[in-house]
């Protein structure tokens, strides 16, 4: 059946009164339930007082303008229901709520405190699964940086793509005349992502972008009739490419025993599937790479510069 008038209330609470004496000298008072200066009915010595005008309301305290006069239970306060109810709170009114959802804005004039009690991990996450995003704040005191760009593709994350493996005592024959012979690594000192083949002495990561790469080697030739050495940071497995980085020692036929060679250090780009890289070493006799009976290691190393 139609009706006019409010909607009638889902549910229904008990009306509240708050009793009161005033000593003619104090404004505030507290009340034993939160409320707003015009949802009370305000008497005093049995005279209504006037919303605003005679009194406001903050939370639980009530402040008059003046103070009221001495009297024993000479004030009292009647909460009365709105007549439209509404969930949006009144402002003024402090919130003690263990779930809040909300579908729109979140705004506030003051600070946003967020406290977990355990981990101290605060996680904001999207509701669309195909584009979700999510911001983890670490538990420890710092400062975090934003960017004002849309695309944060290329920022490199706090624990960058890294790596550094060394060779020492492992004798290997190096056959003269072969510039693919690759050097081999025999200790995996950093590789934070797990990009390092330890198997194929290669490196492929997989993130795009450019990485810096560098190295040494340390060798023995055991001749006399050397006429060069060369250590190359080469990609792909591909000799003297311009994408590739080399190092090379002419030497009028003379020995070199127990020497350390350094490979040119620089930017190579890297597609972040396929692209890998190496060290591979040249020369024009046999030699031995990573001899024993020294502790100058042969090294190679490298770390993510700008994903791309």
């Amino acid at each position: 059946m139609s009706f006019i008038g409010n909607i009638p209330a889902e549910a229904f609470s008990a009306t509240v009164k708050d009793t009161l004496s005033g000593n003619g000298s104090d404004t505030d008072f507290p009340l034993s339930v939160p409320a707003t200066t015009n949802s009370v009915e305000v008497f005093v010595e049995n005279v209504q007082q006037e919303p605003t005008t005679a009194y406001t309301i903050s939370g639980t305290t009530l402040s008059f303008n003046a103070p009221p006069v001495t009297g024993t239970d000479n004030i009292y306060v009647i909460h009365r229901g709105p007549a439209v109810q509404t969930v949006v709170p009144p402002s003024g009114i402090p919130l003690s709520a263990t779930t809040v959802t909300a579908t729109g804005d979140i705004s506030t004039e003051g600070d946003l405190k967020v406290e977990v009690a355990s981990g101290g991990i605060y996680t904001v996450t999207g509701t669309d699964t195909a584009t979700n995003r999510t911001l983890t704040l670490p538990d420890e005191a710092g400062t975090v940086l934003t960017s004002g760009a849309t695309d944060l593709s290329n920022t490199v994350s706090e624990s960058t793509i890294s790596f550094h493996v060394t060779a020492v005592g492992t004798n290997q024959v190096y056959s003269n005349g072969q510039p693919t012979d690759v050097v081999q690594f025999n200790t995996t000192n950093l590789d934070s992502h797990s990009y390092w083949d330890g198997t194929n002495h290669r490196y492929t990561p997989q993130v795009s972008g450019w990485y810096w790469l560098g190295g040494s080697v340390r060798f023995t030739t055991g001749t006399t009739d050397e006429g060069y050495v060369g250590v190359d940071i080469i990609k792909n497995g591909t000799s003297f490419t311009t994408d590739s980085l080399y190092s090379q020692y002419q030497i009028a036929n003379g020995e070199i025993s127990n020497s350390m060679l350094p490979c040119s250090s620089g930017l190579v780009y890297l597609n972040g599937s396929t692209d890998y890289v190496n060290v591979t070493f040249r020369a024009t006799t046999a030699c031995t790479l990573a001899p024993s009976g020294t502790n100058i290691v042969s090294h190679f190393s490298g770390f993510l510069v700008r994903k791309a």
